[in-house]
C-alpha cells in the first residue's frame, strides 16, 4: 500500500513539473512596426508578450504609449520553437470581453491576428506584421 502511494505521488510530481516546464518553454515576445487595424494600416510599435498566463500588448505611438493586458484560457496547436514554424491558437479575455489571438509561423514568416469581441458585439480584427520573434 505504502509502494502504491508514493508511486502516486512521484508521478503526480513529475506530472506538475512538465506542466510547469511546458508552460514555461511556450513563453514567447514579438515586435510589430505596422498594424493592420479593421483592414487599415496604422504605423504602431507595438510588442506583444505572452508569459504564463497573461498576454501584454504595450504600444507605443508617437506621443502616447498604451498597455492592454489579457488572461489567456486556453491554448491549441503545435509549435517547433527551433525553426519558428506551426500554429498556436490563444483564447484570451480582457474584462469582460473575449478575444481570440493565433500566431502562424510559415517559410515566409510570423504573423500574428488578434481579434477582440467587444462585449456590446462589436467585433475588432488585428494583424500584425512581425518583425522580431522571440522565445526565452
Amino acid at each position: 500500500m505504502k509502494a502504491l502511494y508514493k508511486f502516486r505521488l512521484l508521478a503526480l510530481c513529475f506530472f506538475i513539473g512538465m506542466l510547469l516546464s511546458f508552460s514555461q518553454s511556450q513563453d514567447w515576445s514579438a515586435e510589430s512596426y505596422l498594424v493592420t487595424i479593421n483592414g487599415k494600416d496604422v504605423e504602431i510599435n507595438s510588442t506583444l508578450t505572452l508569459q504564463g498566463a497573461s498576454l501584454v500588448w504595450h504600444q507605443n505611438g508617437y506621443n502616447t504609449a498604451h498597455s492592454l493586458t489579457f488572461m489567456v484560457t486556453g491554448s491549441s496547436g503545435s509549435w517547433d520553437a527551433q525553426n519558428q514554424l506551426g500554429t498556436l491558437t490563444y483564447n484570451l479575455t480582457l474584462d469582460s470581453d473575449s478575444a481570440t489571438m493565433t500566431v502562424t509561423g510559415t517559410a515566409e514568416g510570423i504573423s500574428i491576428a488578434l481579434v477582440i469581441d467587444n462585449s456590446n458585439t462589436q467585433i475588432d480584427s488585428y494583424s500584425f506584421e512581425v518583425e522580431t520573434f522571440t522565445q526565452p
